[in-house]
């Protein structure tokens, strides 16, 4: 088991959606160099951790170690690929 997940009421759903979209209002004000930054973080923290996150997605899905290192070593392209655009 990898964790456990409480049970949501509607008011937890309603919660978590407005903390989402307030987030979403505050990503878009965001000088976008910052952003950037950001996310090029979040490229370099997804390389670092690609052994881990390789054993989670194999063990959530099913997937050969091999196959899920080859999928999770590409997000860090799409990441830079997203701030191209």
């Amino acid at each position: 088991m990898i964790t456990q997940v409480s049970l949501s009421q509607p008011e937890d759903v309603a919660n978590a959606i407005g903390s989402a979209e307030s987030a979403f209002k505050s990503w878009g004000k965001t000088e976008p160099s910052v952003r950037a930054g950001l996310l090029r973080k979040l490229a370099e923290l997804i390389r670092r951790d690609l052994p881990i996150l390789a054993e989670l997605e194999s063990i959530d899905v099913g997937k050969p170690i091999g196959e899920a290192k080859d999928l999770i070593s590409h997000l860090p392209l799409n990441v830079s690929s997203t701030l191209l655009v």
